[in-house]
């Protein structure tokens, strides 16, 4: 069966040759950042100590966003969501983001296009796509269409195996585009002998 565009971001899977230890790490977002940042969408960290929407490219990302908590404006309390909207928290006031930045942590990802078998093991890049403002959830995709997979040693992700189960699943046909991934970080803070 066919494959049909549904991205989900970066979605925490397993620890490389374990199971999940569901932890977090925490970092802070500028309340005047006006970027949204969805769940599953790769991060960086700034120079300012903050942390912002990561965009494609030779710089190492931080992780990937999980959520976060900050002083709303129009509820006047302490909002928790899946995504930084862009707005809405009270000025002077940082936003607390919830982040993975494990560096064994394993990520499902859909491709823009089609992934091969051959591709296992190469290091790819990401396109951050539009994230879904009614779930919070990310629209960033691996992207083999502009930037395929290669042995290239700044791309933030290395693919680990293809999702073959369960057969029928969308992401799971290998004929076609639009399949899934398990990616781990390559370029990252953690992993990376350059600081930020």
């Amino acid at each position: 069966m066919a494959n049909t565009l549904a991205p989900l971001g970066f979605a925490d899977s397993h620890r490389l040759g374990a199971a999940p230890n569901y932890q977090m790490s925490r970092r802070w977002i500028s309340p005047s950042n006006p970027t949204p940042i969805f769940q599953g969408d790769p991060i960086v960290q700034l120079s300012t100590g903050f942390i912002a929407q990561a965009a494609p490219g030779a710089t190492q990302i931080g992780g990937i966003f999980l959520g976060c908590e900050y002083m709303s404006i129009a509820g006047r309390k302490i909002t928790g969501r899946n995504m930084w909207p862009g707005n809405d928290a009270v000025p002077g006031l940082n936003v607390s983001a919830k982040l993975v930045d494990d560096p064994l942590t394993v990520f499902r990802a859909q491709a823009n296009g089609l992934l091969t078998f051959a591709m296992i093991g190469m290091n790819c890049q990401f396109v951050i796509g539009t994230g879904n403002t009614a779930t919070g959830m990310s629209g960033a995709l691996i992207d083999v269409v502009t930037t395929p997979p290669a042995a290239t040693a700044t791309f933030p992700f290395r693919i680990v195996d293809l999702i073959t189960d369960p057969p029928g699943a969308n992401g799971t046909d290998t004929t076609t585009p639009y399949n899934m991934a398990l990616v781990t970080f390559n370029n990252q803070d953690f992993k990376s002998l350059t600081g930020i």
